[in-house]
């Protein structure tokens, strides 16, 4: 999916989006892998402008919409996997038509998934018709408590795995 998927930029004046994208790495995150989805079978992953074309704007403002990013917070993973979900509900999909799973320390109840991540996950949930977005996060040491606080995070869309950006072979990317 490397050189077909789009690369938007959270903070593209033409997407629109609130704050100027500031927080909406989530909502882009997502629109990335719903315009891939739209190209390859999945029509209404999207929403589009009046000649059929795909929005990219209307898609990012509908997920900052669903992930209430007026809280100037950003979309922690409970929040971002709901508003996964509750868009796709708006585009007429139901929890037959798709699979949402989750890897990691932060996770809302009921979805699949795991506490603790796993590469080969990653690797199978890119593969076909999968999307994958990773939750990057930037901690600070706290030497009283002896542990690590997240101070802040980040969206990426997952496009592909085993190849540099020299196309050369390397499992470990």
């Amino acid at each position: 999916k490397v050189e077909s998927i789009p690369d938007l930029v959270q903070t593209d004046p033409a997407l629109g989006l609130l704050e100027g994208g500031v927080m909406s790495c989530g909502s882009v995150s997502a629109t990335n892998s719903f315009a891939w989805l739209a190209d390859n079978g999945f029509e209404n992953m999207v929403l589009r402008d009046e000649d059929g074309s795909v929005s990219y704007a209307k898609t990012a403002q509908a997920m900052d919409r669903v992930l209430r990013l007026a809280t100037n917070r950003g979309a922690l993973p409970p929040s971002f996997l709901r508003g996964v979900e509750r868009y796709l509900s708006e585009q007429g999909y139901t929890d037959e038509d798709y699979r949402l799973e989750f890897q990691g320390w932060s996770h809302p109840r009921g979805f699949k998934g795991t506490s603790i991540p796993n590469i080969n996950a990653v690797k199978k949930g890119i593969i076909g018709n999968g999307a994958v977005w990773l939750f990057v996060g930037f901690y600070r040491f706290d030497e009283q408590k002896d542990e690590y606080q997240i101070i802040s995070h980040h969206y990426v869309t997952v496009v592909g795995y085993g190849v540099d950006e020299h196309g050369r072979e390397d499992p470990n990317l």
